[in-house]
């Protein structure tokens, strides 16, 4: 009985699925092509990429500074107590943020 009922309602499916797809429009719209037409968008994506720029050379400047620090405190590592190249490691990260 369960699978005579599984089957008509198959049927149904199969049979109303052309009466549906008529009705069913799909579109697409390339929303980057619109958008990089207007001068606002342009704009706000010019100041996105400078805000980039700023921020990756913030870090890489950050970067540099942790390297030349540990650099330092390896050349110095023979002359440095175990206290002190502890304290001057800590002092690494607190240096590569900034004030």
């Amino acid at each position: 009985m369960s699978k005579g009922i599984l089957a008509l309602m198959a049927a149904l499916i199969l049979v109303s699925t052309p009466l549906f797809a008529k009705e069913l429009k799909i579109g697409y719209i390339d929303s980057e092509a619109i958008l990089s037409q207007y001068p606002d968008y342009q704009e706000a994506q010019r100041k996105l990429q400078e805000e980039e720029q700023k921020y990756l050379a913030e870090a890489q400047a950050k970067v540099s500074v942790m390297q030349s620090m540990l650099e330092e405190i390896q050349q110095q590592s023979l002359m440095l107590s175990p206290e002190a190249r502890s304290e001057r490691e800590q002092k690494v990260p607190r240096k590569a943020k900034g004030p």
